[in-house]
Formats: structure tokens, sequence, C-alpha cells
């Protein structure tokens, strides 16, 4: 199973998301990207710390951005917001294989921590609200596989 999760800069959100599902599944390809024309940028240094003290490693991250070929290569798509969400619509996605990840939690988005105080508490909650909706991800990926 592919997966590809997207968000606007591919330094916060997705890189985040990705590193944890593909450390709890490793039987799945995980890639994340954004919709930024900057690329190589490392991982917001809030969220890499924030990540470390997990025990995920985000130093190796650089930005990429999103193409066709990703796309084409996933077989579900895991994006943040609406505005994620058409984006992704509006460069060929196939609605059919895309879903919100914050979905898995009962969350109708998760927020950009690039546009929060990174002291806050919402900082902190969003970013825990991705490992929670990562694990749930997982547990439901691991059942699929195992079916």
């Amino acid at each position: 199973m592919n997966v590809l999760f997207v968000c606007h800069g591919n330094i916060c959100r997705s890189p985040l998301a990705e590193i944890i599902l593909s450390s709890y599944v490793k039987s799945v390809d995980v890639c994340s990207r954004g919709f930024s024309e900057q690329e190589n940028r490392p991982a917001a240094k809030k969220v890499r710390d924030w990540a470390l003290n997990l025990g995920f490693d985000l130093s190796y991250h650089k930005s990429r951005k999103i193409s066709l070929q990703d796309i084409s290569w996933s077989d579900i798509i895991l994006y943040m917001d609406n505005g994620n969400r058409k984006r992704l619509l509006e460069i060929g996605s196939p609605s059919n294989r895309m879903q919100c990840l914050a979905d898995y939690v009962g969350k109708n988005r998760i927020p950009d921590p690039n546009f929060m105080n990174k002291s806050s508490k919402e900082f902190d909650e969003t970013l825990y609200l991705i490992l929670n909706a990562v694990k749930v991800l997982s547990s439901t990926i691991v059942e699929k596989t195992n079916e």
C-alpha cells in the first residue's frame, strides 16, 4: 500500500504524519508532499523538536512539491484541511482515493501549526491530533492488510 500525506508547505503536518506512520506500519510505503513552490526546506524546527521528544527524527526531511506522479503512485491520499482537498481536486486527484486525516479522530480538519504561536497549547494539541489520527489510521491499515 502506498500512502501519501499532503499539506500546504510539507514542513509541519504531512512530514510528521509520514514519519509516524512509517514507524508504526513497516509494510506500507509512505511519503509526504506539499503545494508550496518552495522545495528542499527542512521540517519546521518546533515540529522537529516536538517529534524528537517522542522518538521521531525529522532531521532528514526536505519539503517537496506534489506531482501527478505522486498522485498516480498513491493508493490513498490523506490531506489536512479543505484547502488541501480543493487543490488536490484542481490538479486531478481522484476523490475516491482522498480522505482527510482528521476523519480518523472525528474532526473535520487539522489546522496548520505554521500559523500558530509555537508555544501555544493549540500547537501541541494540533500535533497530538496528528499523532492520534495516524495511530487510528495505522490500526485500520493493519486490519485491512491482515484480512
